[in-house]
């Protein structure tokens, strides 16, 4: 039998904007963009999966720990990510009948070009990573690579509508 695996990312946490009662004009657009983004993939990926038909597979979308909790001016990244979790939960639902498995991923801070390098290449915000983490280090691109290639394999077959924090105990 072949196995299709699908990972599925897309991130971006500038959006600095706070929840208010009215979303400035000039800012609404790219809110919605994000948030429309975000889910959007998520479903089209799970969709494509699925249109494959007699295959099975996984598929392993990419939250974050905003994806459970929130950050203050991440309005419309947090609420990206909290669909990302909650489209992936439905998803595994849908189509496990046709054998996609679908699960997602929270990364904590990885040093990344997201967000500009800045856990990279800002030593004072590594620190900061570092101190707030069990483990005493930001993440490398290796730790989350290692943990959603095991979700893939054929032998994470029982793991379904789950949300893996790979964060090393971030915020514990």
């Amino acid at each position: 039998s072949r196995q299709h695996v699908d990972v599925r990312d897309h991130g971006r946490r500038n959006d600095r904007t706070r929840i208010e009662f009215r979303i400035r004009e000039d800012e609404r657009d790219a809110q919605a963009f994000l948030v429309e983004v975000e889910v959007l993939l998520a479903l089209a990926a799970v969709r494509h999966a699925a249109a494959l038909g007699a295959l099975t597979g996984a598929i392993v979308n990419t939250a974050s720990g905003v994806g459970l909790v929130a950050y203050p001016q991440q309005a419309a990244y947090t609420a990206a990510k909290h669909g990302v979790v909650g489209l992936t939960k439905v998803a595994a639902l849908d189509y496990a009948d046709q054998g996609v498995r679908v699960n997602v991923v929270a990364p904590g801070a990885i040093e990344t070009d997201f967000g500009g390098g800045v856990v990279r290449d800002n030593p004072n915000v590594n620190k900061l990573v570092a101190s707030v983490t069990a483990l005493g280090r930001a993440g490398l691109p290796d730790d989350i690579g290692g943990a959603i290639a095991q979700l893939l394999a054929p032998q994470s077959g029982w793991i379904n509508a789950q949300r893996i924090e790979i964060s090393g105990g971030m915020n514990l």
